[in-house]
């Protein structure tokens, strides 16, 4: 995998395994615990110093434990920021991802394919925003060129035993902001972004970043938690209402509820998200809840009833979104066809996902 320097995009010189250097801006990017440091500020939720501090806990028992040993280690002593009782959900959450990662990917590939899309074989896939690398893994498990991207150190370390305790050596991983890749353009064939676009500080910038990253024809796929859900509580803090609060109020209304500071958050609703995508992207297809004809219940047959028109007025409350969009090309064209045949090329179209 080669670099580009994230500020002002010129090649790197490569020092490894001390840093990499920029000759045009003199920026200096160092390895910590391996993995090259892009960041050009900090993460949201930890200081450098603090996040160094936890860093160094986890590579002191890195050897020591296996993946879930060292999960369960970062949980219960690392995450300072975590009430006990959340402790319990948090870790249940992240020891389960790993298998349900993988159940997810198989599902998500088989939507993509009803749009006519599929990766190519030996394709390259960028995981963005990868966490602890559970999908980083499921990927691996297609194809070897799979890059994991986080603005997290701490979970890269986590993201790397998960890597290596499967048997794949060849992921790599690398700290970066979403929205200032030091990754060269068109070098991608398929990014994926799942519970991202939310925490990142310009949505706009991490829209442009993956689609500059992506070659002719490629695609991206990506969730957005909805800001107007009327079906689930707001899900980082579990409170119902917080989107529909002005912006600058969310945070206070969340510590006094005992739920602690609102920030490195900003959910968007489908409105904002369609018209974002559509501007950096064109177009793209947005998953809906299909109604089920044999449903038995009363709102079931009420939806399919109603539809097309229920399915609107939910995807407007629905929980989440989650959208696949491709940069122009040839294969972009051909999926077009195959759902559009006298539109000739992709349109703001729409795709079903699960039933109701």
């Amino acid at each position: 995998m080669t670099f580009v320097c994230p500020g002002c995009r010129h090649d790197l010189k490569d020092e490894a395994p001390r840093a990499y250097s920029c000759m045009a801006c003199q920026r200096e990017f160092p390895f910590i615990a391996g993995i090259p440091d892009f960041r050009l500020f900090d993460p949201p939720y930890v200081s450098r110093r603090e996040e160094t501090a936890r860093v160094n806990a986890l590579l002191d028992r890195y050897r020591e434990f296996d993946w879930e040993g060292l999960t369960r280690f970062y949980v219960r002593r690392i995450l300072t920021d975590l009430a006990p009782d959340q402790k319990d959900a948090h870790l249940e959450h992240r020891l389960t991802l790993r298998y349900r990662a993988r159940e997810r990917e198989k599902l998500l590939q088989a939507q993509l394919q009803d749009l006519g899309y599929s990766l190519p074989a030996g394709c390259r896939i960028l995981d963005l925003g990868c966490g602890s690398g559970e999908a980083t893994v499921a990927f691996l498990s297609r194809t070897p060129h799979v890059t994991g991207v986080d603005i997290s150190l701490e979970e890269l370390v986590l993201a790397r035993k998960l890597c290596e305790e499967e048997g794949y050596y060849s992921g790599s991983f690398v700290a970066a902001c979403a929205e200032s890749l030091p990754l060269p353009t068109q070098s991608f064939d398929f990014v994926y972004s799942m519970d991202v676009v939310e925490h990142v500080r310009d949505q706009r910038a991490f829209l442009l970043e993956a689609r500059k990253v992506l070659k002719d024809g490629g695609g991206f796929l990506f969730n957005s938690p909805n800001r107007y859900s009327l079906v689930a509580a707001e899900p980082h803090v579990n409170l119902w209402g917080v989107g529909f609060l002005p912006r600058n109020l969310a945070d206070p209304y969340c510590r006094l509820r005992g739920k602690g500071p609102y920030s490195g958050k900003r959910l968007l609703s489908y409105r904002e998200l369609t018209a974002i995508v559509k501007e950096v992207f064109g177009s793209s297809h947005l998953f809906e809840r299909r109604p089920n004809p044999k449903s038995q219940s009363l709102a079931g047959k009420l939806y399919h009833a109603l539809a097309p028109f229920s399915v609107k007025a939910y995807t407007l409350i629905a929980a989440e979104h989650l959208v696949f969009t491709q940069v122009p090309g040839e294969n972009s064209k051909k999926a077009a066809g195959r759902q559009q045949p006298a539109a000739g090329r992709m349109k703001d179209s729409k795709a079903h996902s699960a039933e109701s």
